[in-house]
Formats: structure tokens, sequence, C-alpha cells
């Protein structure tokens, strides 16, 4: 929900787009998964690392060629073992993912809180180029 709050924000904001996906996977894990999997649909990767990175790629290209975003957009993104439940009746539950603002700015006179990433399309420049602007965690497990 709140990456959808700020890619609408983004919108409201008219912005060009250059978003990055930034893998802060370690080694063996998440987009670096070297598991072989056989491609399946438009998806032709041929580990499962290769094929998160290739619909992670394919978001990316849709909001880009959706978006007008000014500034540039670093997503982290980190692939971590969370849980997935059974309740008493049989029915399974779990946390696909879930995305977020790194840090927010204030403006003092307005008395207004922004993500980043919607501050930098304001400002029309990376206010903190070292930095990712959104954190999103994905479910290893499904």
């Amino acid at each position: 929900m709140r990456i959808i709050t700020s890619l609408l924000l983004l919108i409201a904001c008219g912005a060009q787009a250059n978003i990055s996906i930034v893998n802060s996977d370690g080694s063996g894990e998440g987009l670096n998964d070297t598991t072989p999997v056989e491609p399946v649909g438009n998806n032709t990767g041929t580990t499962l690392g290769e094929q998160r990175s290739i619909v992670l790629q394919a978001a990316v290209d849709i909001i880009s060629n959706t978006l007008e975003i000014s500034a540039p957009v670093a997503v982290s993104v980190d692939f971590k073992a969370l849980t997935c439940v059974n309740d008493e009746d049989n029915q399974a539950s779990a946390i696909l993912g879930s995305a977020g603002p790194v840090t927010i700015n204030r403006d003092i006179e307005t008395r207004t809180i922004y993500p980043t990433a919607l501050y930098n399309q304001l400002i029309g420049t990376d206010a903190t180029p070292s930095d990712a602007e959104i954190a999103a965690e994905f479910n290893s497990n499904i």
C-alpha cells in the first residue's frame, strides 16, 4: 500500500522516469538465487534470481512508460524468507511483500512531509543520490 501511495503521489506530480533497482540481496539469495528454473511465459530467465529480476524490470518499464519522472528513483529490493502460516482451518496466509519510503523530507514553511521520492520530483533532482528512495522486501518463500 505504501508504494502505491508513493506512486500515486508521483503521478500527481507529473514526473519522466529514471527508476533503478538496487539489489540488496546477498550471494545466492533473492535476485542472486542461482536455482535453475525453466523459462515460463515471456520470462526467459533460467535461474530463479534472473526470473525475479526480469519481473522487476518489467514493472519498472511499465511505470517508466506511464509516468513522467523528473528525478531518479532508486528502489532497494531484498528477498527474505518471511513467515507463511496455516490456521486451524488449514487456510494459508503470508505476506507477499511490502515497500515504502526509506526517508522523508519536511517543508518547514508549508508544514508538509514528503516521501523522498516525491520530494525529489518536486525539486527536480535527487536530494540524496547515494541513498535509495524506496525499500521493497519480498517473500522468498512464495
